[in-house]
C-alpha cells in the first residue's frame, strides 16, 4: 500500500534534495578548481580589495554571474551584462532619492497651502503671509515633518531594499560595537560637526563679500510653543537620526557597495548634504556623512550611526538652547565642547591610525562614478539637489 505525502513533506524532501546537489555542485567546483589550477572568485570579494569591510556590498555574483566559473577574472572594465546590473542598482539608489524628495517636500508643501488657505479662509482679515508666519512658530509645521519625512524614509528604504534584495535585518546585525567604541564615535563625530560648522560659518562670510547671503533661520527659534518644540526634540534627537539612517546608510550605502565602498561612501555623502537644502548643511553633512559610512561599513549596520546622530541631535538643541536663554551656562557649555572637541580628535586620530576609508583597486575606478553617472534616475537626483541647495541663495541688494 503506498504511502499518501503530504505537499508540505513533499517541499521539504525538494528542498533537501536541491541542498544536496548544490553541495555536490560545490565539491566538482572546488575539484575543478584543484585539476586545473585555475582560480575562483570571492563572490563576496569580487576585488580582492584588502583595504574594503569584507560582505558588506553582498553576493557579486548577482552583478556579474561569471565570477562563479573557475577561471574567470573580472577584466578592467565591465561588460555589458554587468554594467546593466551594476546600473540597475545605482537607479534604485537613484530612484529612491527622487521619490524621498518629491514625496517629503512635495505633500509638506502641499499641506502648507492647504491649512494656510484653511486658516485665511476661517479668518478673512488674516493674510496668507501672516497665517504662514503662525504655522512656523506655532506647532504645525513641526508637527508635519515630525509625521511626513520618517514615514516617507523609512517606507522608501523598504521598498528600495526590497527591490535591491537586501535583508533589512541585515543593517542592524552589528559587530564589535560597545560603549567604548560609541563614546570614541560620538566625541570623533562632535569634533567633526563643530569643525564642519566653522567652515560652513567661513564659506557664508565669504559669500556674503560677493553680496550673496546664504544664511539659514535655525528650526528652534522659529518654533514658539512647547508642543512645537516637542516635535522638534522628538523629531531632531530620535525620528530623523533613526529614519535618515536607515534610508541613507542603509539603503543608499548598500546598493552603492556593489563594486566600490569608497564611492558608496563619498557619493551618499555627497546626497546626504546636497539634499539639507543650503551650503551650510551641504558641507555640514557631507563631512559627517563621510564619517557615518565609514563606521557603517566597519560594523555592517547603521546602528552606530544612529548612535552618532542621536547625540549631535540633542547637541545641537541643547546649544541652541541655551544660546537663546542662559548665556552664563552657554559658556560652560562652550568651554566642555572644547574639551569634548580636543578628545574627539584624539579618538578620531586612534580610529583613523586602525581603520581607513577603503581605497579603490583599478578595477573598482570603473565601475564607481564612470557607471553611476549613465543612471538617468541618479543624475535627476544630483541635479534636482544642487538646484535646491542653489534656490535659497538670496542676492543681498
Amino acid at each position: 500500500m503506498e504511502e499518501n505525502i503530504s505537499p508540505e513533506q513533499y517541499r521539504a524532501e525538494i528542498t533537501a534534495l536541491n541542498h544536496e546537489i548544490a553541495q555536490l555542485n560545490r565539491q566538482l567546483a572546488q575539484k575543478e578548481l584543484e585539476q586545473s589550477g585555475g582560480k575562483l572568485i570571492d563572490r563576496y570579494d569580487p576585488f580582492e580589495n584588502p583595504t574594503e569591510y569584507k560582505g558588506f556590498g553582498g553576493d557579486y555574483s548577482g552583478i556579474q554571474p561569471l565570477i562563479q566559473e573557475v577561471g574567470y577574472e573580472l577584466p578592467l572594465e565591465p561588460d555589458y551584462e554587468e554594467r546593466i546590473n551594476l546600473k540597475k542598482h545605482y537607479s534604485i539608489g537613484g530612484w529612491a532619492v527622487l521619490f524621498q524628495f518629491l514625496l517629503t517636500y512635495g505633500i509638506t508643501y502641499l499641506l502648507t497651502v492647504l491649512i494656510v488657505y484653511a486658516l485665511t479662509v476661517k479668518n478673512p482679515d488674516v493674510s496668507s503671509d501672516a497665517a504662514f508666519e503662525f504655522m512656523k512658530n506655532s506647532s504645525i509645521l513641526a508637527s508635519l515633518r515630525l509625521l511626513i519625512y520618517p514615514i516617507f524614509n523609512t517606507a522608501l528604504a523598504f521598498v528600495g531594499m526590497k527591490k535591491a534584495r537586501i535583508r533589512p535585518v541585515s543593517l542592524i546585525r552589528t559587530k564589535d560595537f560597545g560603549f567604548g567604541t560609541i563614546l570614541q564615535y560620538c566625541l570623533g563625530g562632535l569634533l567633526l560637526w563643530v569643525t564642519a560648522t566653522y567652515a560652513a560659518m567661513f564659506t557664508t562670510n565669504v559669500f556674503s563679500k560677493y553680496g550673496i547671503d546664504i544664511t539659514t533661520v535655525s528650526d528652534y527659534t522659529q518654533t514658539k510653543t512647547g508642543l512645537g518644540m516637542a516635535a522638534l526634540i522628538l523629531y531632531t534627537v530620535f525620528a530623523a537620526p533613526v529614519t535618515e539612517e536607515l534610508f541613507y546608510r542603509g539603503l543608499l550605502l548598500k546598493v552603492f557597495s556593489k563594486a566600490s565602498q569608497r564611492f558608496a561612501v563619498i557619493f551618499t555623502a555627497i546626497l546626504f548634504g546636497l539634499f539639507q537644502g543650503h551650503i551650510g548643511g551641504f558641507i555640514t553633512s557631507m563631512c559627517i556623512g563621510i564619517f557615518l559610512g565609514h563606521i557603517t561599513l566597519k560594523h555592517g549596520s547603521v546602528i552606530p550611526a544612529i548612535s552618532v546622530r542621536i547625540f549631535l541631535g540633542a547637541v545641537t538643541l541643547l546649544m541652541e538652547s541655551m544660546k537663546n536663554t542662559m548665556s552664563e551656562m552657554y559658556l560652560i557649555l562652550q568651554i566642555t565642547m572644547v574639551a569634548a572637541g580636543v578628545l574627539g580628535a584624539i579618538m578620531l586620530l586612534i580610529f583613523w591610525t586602525g581603520d581607513r576609508l577603503p581605497v579603490n583597486t583599478p578595477n573598482q575606478s570603473t565601475r564607481g562614478f564612470q557607471v553611476a553617472s549613465s543612471s538617468l534616475p541618479l543624475d535627476l537626483a544630483i541635479f534636482i539637489g544642487v538646484f535646491f541647495t542653489l534656490y535659497h541663495f538670496t542676492y543681498i541688494s
